[in-house]
């Protein structure tokens, strides 16, 4: 594989998993070595660690700006999406959320659980039908019921996702606790 290889392998936040993005800003430090920078970059980038050998220090430079580039652009709330050959809907309406839901989503937020707060707000879809009277193209559809955080099936969620659905989380969340 080649630098160049590497370098176009992320483009978007849609293209980075959530996990891996999270272990890599997690390592990355100004007292980090040349060495422990190179296990860093093979691990997010899923390559074998002697890749970096023949890679000059300013391409290192140019792979930890562009991934830093991307992590900074916005994403925009997606209501549905597909996850390993499953379709996920957002809560289709947060005025209904149970209780079970909202101290899940606390407990979750208050032990930094991304992923857990992301598998409560996003459910498979299990009956998705056209609405006429909607946004043209958008579909109203209905989601499983909650029972508990699904970790394990979001451990490969795109960035932008967690991204866009955390920003507008947490403004819901704040007004949901006022509320209650």
């Amino acid at each position: 594989m080649t630098f160049k290889n590497i370098y176009n392998k992320y483009n978007s936040k849609n293209d980075i998993a959530y996990k891996d993005y999270v272990r890599f800003s997690k390592g990355l430090n100004e007292n980090i070595t040349v060495d422990e920078l190179y296990t860093l970059l093979a691990e997010f980038y899923h390559v074998d660690k002697s890749i970096f050998d023949d890679i000059m220090p300013e391409q290192l430079e140019q792979l930890t700006g562009k991934i830093k580039d991307i992590a900074q652009t916005s994403s925009p709330l997606v209501n549905r999406f597909k996850l390993n050959g499953v379709e996920y809907g957002l809560i289709p309406n947060f005025s209904k959320i149970t209780a079970g839901e909202l101290i899940d989503l606390d407990t979750l937020l208050s032990q930094e659980n991304i992923t857990g707060v992301v598998s409560i707000l996003y459910r498979p879809i299990i009956k998705s039908q056209w609405n006429p009277f909607g946004i043209l193209g958008q579909k109203r559809y209905k989601i499983e019921k909650y029972k508990e955080p699904n970790y394990k099936d979001f451990e490969s969620v795109p960035l932008n996702i967690v991204d866009g659905v955390m920003d507008f989380f947490l403004s819901s969340y704040l007004q949901l606790n006022q509320d209650l």
